[in-house]
Formats: structure tokens, C-alpha cells, sequence
């Protein structure tokens, strides 16, 4: 697809970065592709322009899309993580985490992973391990200011991955490597 140039580009890495901005705070629907967007913000081609304008009339479409939060009682701190394995041109993963006390999510992430993963389980390692921070210190945060918070319940949904968090250590010549993670 051909390139976006002059106003077009400045209008394209503008809008997206409003766009993130939003999706941060209020609107962590769509955050994913937002984030998407934000890799092109450099090079951005006719066709990331349409994918922009899709996202715009979503936004405008669902306007009334509204998020409620609630919290259990005692507070237990769910985290979800998942991964997906060389989702990117050059082979990195991406994570996605969300974070609630009950009903609706506190904290949201979706990024593109730091390291190069060999599999898929490996993803989903860096994931958790990229992630599982921020939950956890939610906890001590809560308890800090007086509420009854019971810890982090993380749910997981790579077989191998929960195999090896729950071992604590690698299981074979394949996984040792990641003994760090």
C-alpha cells in the first residue's frame, strides 16, 4: 500500500496518539488496535488509514458503550494473561492483561514483548512474567490503605506454561534457557 505523506502523515500519528490516549483511560476495547496503529505511526500507508477510519467509526457507533467496576468482597485480585507467539514482522510476541476486583477491569495492557520467543509457551512466560508485577502490587497498595486483599489469582490458559510456574524451574533441555523468566 502506498505511503501516507505531508498533512496526511501528521493527521494519521495525531489522531492515533489521541486515540491511545483514550483507549488508556476509558475505552480499553481498543486498546489492541490502537496499539497496533501505534507501530505505524512512522510509515503509515493508505491501507493503516482505513484501518484508522474503522476504529473512528466504531468509536462514533458505540459512544454509549459504558464499563462497570465492582469489587468482591474480600478483594481478590484476578489477572489475566495471555501471549501470542511471533505475532509481529520480526518474530517478537505480544501480551494482553487485564486486571479486576470483580466486575470490570482496573488496569489493561497490550504490548508488543522485548524478547524473542522460541515458543509459544516461552511467550507465554514472558507474558506473565512481564506482566504478573503490576497485580501484585495492586495487592500491597490495597492493603497499604486499609482493604482486605487477598493476593492475585492468575489465570492461564498455556498448559506448559502452567506446568512450568507451578515446577518453578525448567523441565527439560528445551525450557532451560528461561530459567530467569
Amino acid at each position: 500500500s502506498p505511503l501516507l505523506g505531508g498533512e496526511k502523515k501528521k493527521l494519521f500519528h495525531s489522531v492515533v496518539m489521541k486515540l491511545l490516549y483514550l483507549v488508556k483511560r476509558i475505552r480499553p476495547d481498543m486498546l489492541v488496535a490502537v496499539q497496533y496503529l501505534t507501530t505505524k505511526t512512522q510509515k503509515p500507508t493508505e491501507e493503516d488509514d482505513k484501518k484508522l477510519q474503522r476504529i473512528l467509526k466504531y468509536l462514533v457507533g458505540t459512544r454509549e458503550l459504558t464499563m462497570f467496576i465492582s469489587a468482591n468482597n474480600p478483594i481478590v485480585v484476578n489477572a489475566f494473561v495471555d501471549a501470542s507467539h511471533a505475532a509481529h514482522k520480526d518474530m517478537k510476541g505480544h501480551t494482553g492483561g487485564v486486571t479486576t476486583l470483580g466486575t470490570g477491569g482496573v488496569h489493561f495492557k497490550s504490548a508488543k514483548q522485548k524478547l524473542t520467543a522460541k515458543s509459544s509457551t516461552e511467550a507465554e512466560l514472558i507474558a506473565v512474567s512481564d506482566y504478573v508485577s503490576t497485580p501484585m502490587q495492586l495487592v500491597e497498595i490495597l492493603k497499604e490503605v486499609g482493604y482486605d486483599a487477598r493476593g492475585v489469582q492468575l489465570h492461564q490458559d498455556n498448559q506448559s506454561t502452567m506446568k512450568l510456574m507451578i515446577k518453578g524451574r525448567p523441565a527439560s533441555d528445551m525450557t532451560r534457557h528461561i530459567k530467569i523468566r
